[in-house]
């Protein structure tokens, strides 16, 4: 893995296509690293889907969403999230907190932004970060 990546070396690598990488960073949580590829639906809708299976799979609640290289998403696609992806992983899989390294594109971190204020998940916690230590302390805490 490269070291430029916010995914830790000893951590388990669960699923990866040209959107995002999905692995098991600790017990408690998984680490959801989104790449620059992440433009197209298909590929996007891929990885929440893995995100689901992954979660199910090992029984984290909790997941730290790395946006940091993600493009800003479909309009269409943040209302599939809103209103069929987050509610199954909550019913499914106990979805719970989600801590967010915010994009550096500034039309990608508006729309997150615009998002959670917009589609306001009630069933899952979400909280921003600065550094991806803060973010796993965090999560670690839940």
């Amino acid at each position: 893995m490269p070291t430029s990546s916010s995914v830790p070396r000893l951590a388990r690598e669960l699923f990866a296509n040209a959107g995002g990488r999905i692995a098991q960073a600790h017990p408690a949580y998984l680490l959801l690293e989104w790449l620059p590829g992440a433009s197209q639906p298909e590929v996007v809708t891929a990885v929440f889907e893995r995100l689901l299976l992954a979660m199910r799979l090992t029984g984290c609640r909790c997941v730290l969403t790395d946006q940091r290289q993600m493009p800003p998403l479909d309009a269409a696609v943040q209302r599939w999230v809103a209103e069929q992806w987050l509610p199954r992983a909550a019913a499914e899989a106990g979805y719970s907190h989600c801590a967010v390294l915010l994009s550096e594109n500034v039309f990608a971190r508006l729309g997150a932004v615009t998002w959670v204020s917009q589609y306001q998940p009630k069933a899952v916690v979400y909280q921003a970060f600065a550094s991806p230590e803060a973010a796993a302390e965090w999560l670690v805490a839940r």
